[in-house]
């Protein structure tokens, strides 16, 4: 795993992992149009996605929403929060992979029924 040496300036600008530094290329979950047959997808266009879209390191396996990707402002500006999965399990919102309590892989370990379990501390 390496970290690249030249910044994003387009679509990705300001994007980078925050576990590993890496730039470039990400996968993004991305809300688009696209022209569907029986037997595949043609083209796709007015692709879209904000800073609560999922993304995924391509060289170090890191996941997170954009926003914990952003290298404007820092984590510690990011309130500790996080959300109840459907399957029980909670994932940290903000990818606080500082917090005691992240596992990593934004899944968070705290005991609690908290949503903001730093505060609780």
């Amino acid at each position: 795993m390496e970290k690249n040496a030249e910044p994003n300036t387009n679509c990705l600008q300001d994007i980078e992992c925050p576990k590993c530094g890496h730039t470039s290329p990400m996968e993004i979950v991305v809300r688009s149009w696209a022209r569907v047959y029986d037997d595949g997808v043609e083209e796709t266009y007015d692709t879209e996605w904000d800073e609560n879209s999922r993304i995924h390191c391509l060289n170090c396996g890191h996941r997170g929403n954009v926003f914990a990707f952003v290298t404007e402002g820092e984590e510690d500006d990011l309130p500790c929060e996080r959300v109840k999965e459907y399957n029980g399990t909670w994932s940290c919102v903000n990818d606080h992979t500082g917090c005691m309590w992240n596992d990593g892989h934004n899944q968070c370990g705290y005991k609690g029924e908290s949503l903001s379990p730093l505060g609780d501390d």
